[in-house]
């Protein structure tokens, strides 16, 4: 009669071959979770602008909109899922620049009073309240 078990040399093959599998998963895993970071950042970003609006509206201005509560919230959460406190603004003569680091690169999402919003690489002028990208 046969002895049908396993040789020493197929599990440790297969357990490489496991362990080759898992650290693939893990690395595509971790690509995924940055690209969904950034889609957080873009969603609060688009909410900050949303809120921006309505405290122009109530205010007449937006001088004192890291003021307002519903803003300050919304910063707070971005520099959580960054992980560090970078949120760039820029608020005066009636126009305000909001800028956050991306996770997946060195760009900003940036948003504006004049409506501009994206990607770029600048982040925000502190002279004219507007995203820009570096030369």
């Amino acid at each position: 009669m046969k002895n049908k078990a396993f040789t020493l040399l197929e599990l440790l093959v297969v357990i490489a071959i496991i362990g080759i599998l898992a650290t693939i998963v893990l690395v595509s895993l971790q690509g995924a979770r940055r690209r969904a970071q950034d889609s957080a950042i873009v969603s609060e970003m688009s909410q900050i602008r949303t809120a921006a609006e309505m405290h122009r509206i109530d205010t007449g201005s937006y001088d004192d909109l890291m003021a307002n509560e519903e803003v300050v919230t919304l910063v707070e959460s971005i520099e959580a899922v960054i992980g560090v406190n970078e949120v760039i603004y820029s608020i005066g003569d009636g126009e305000y620049c909001i800028a956050a680091p991306t996770v997946v690169d060195d760009e900003f999402h940036c948003i504006d009073s004049s409506g501009s919003a994206g990607r770029v690489t600048g982040g925000c002028d502190t002279e004219d309240h507007t995203c820009f990208d570096t030369p």
